[in-house]
């Protein structure tokens, strides 16, 4: 498959409308500058585009879906934000950075076991680590990316994007020679 061009994942993605998007709540900031890509996870609180989008506009107060683009656990690729909008996904450091949420809960929590599932998080599923490389491939290709890193490397959290997925984003961070995030606590 050849790289295409972000925002353009053809068949195996969905735009926004096809998720059924709502439109932004209120005037989003312009970015393009973008020179790192950060990978997130849903985490316990939502696991669907839908659910994202309502958490982010209305419990967080957010202008729209936090992140660029999400991958389901079979991989397929959902536009989020639009990337010409600088999204809200690391607090107070936006700015220059792509944000990409995987679909599910990777971590080792309680919370996990107080919902009934396993203790040790959702396994990170093959098909969402091929796409997860892929699309930060195209990303790479198309923006000076200099730096590839899971949230918690940020400093703002000690969970995200879970102890199941951080391994597999070093070893990306590795494999395609970025830097680490510079952590910063806030």
């Amino acid at each position: 498959m050849r790289d295409r061009p972000p925002g353009a994942m053809g068949g195996e993605g969905a735009l926004r409308a096809q998720w059924g998007a709502r439109a932004p709540s209120g005037q989003m900031t312009p970015d393009w500058g973008y020179n790192s890509i950060v990978v997130h996870y849903s985490g316990h609180e939502a696991y669907t585009m839908t659910e994202i989008q309502a958490l982010d506009i209305d419990h967080r107060h957010w202008e729209d879906f936090a992140y660029h683009y999400a991958i389901g656990k079979d991989g397929r690729i959902y536009e989020g934000r639009e990337l010409v909008f600088k999204g809200e996904h690391v607090k107070l450091q936006n700015t220059g950075k792509i944000g990409i949420v995987c679909l599910g809960d990777f971590d080792a929590s309680w919370r996990n076991w107080v919902a009934g599932r396993a203790y040790g998080g959702e396994a990170v599923e093959a098909p969402m680590i091929a796409s997860l490389t892929r699309l930060s491939r195209v990303l790479i290709n198309s923006f000076p990316i200099t730096t590839y890193g899971g949230h918690r490397e940020y400093g703002e959290t000690d969970a995200c994007p879970g102890s199941n997925l951080l391994p597999k984003v070093v070893a990306l961070r590795a494999a395609f020679k970025l830097a680490a995030p510079a952590y910063r606590k806030l």
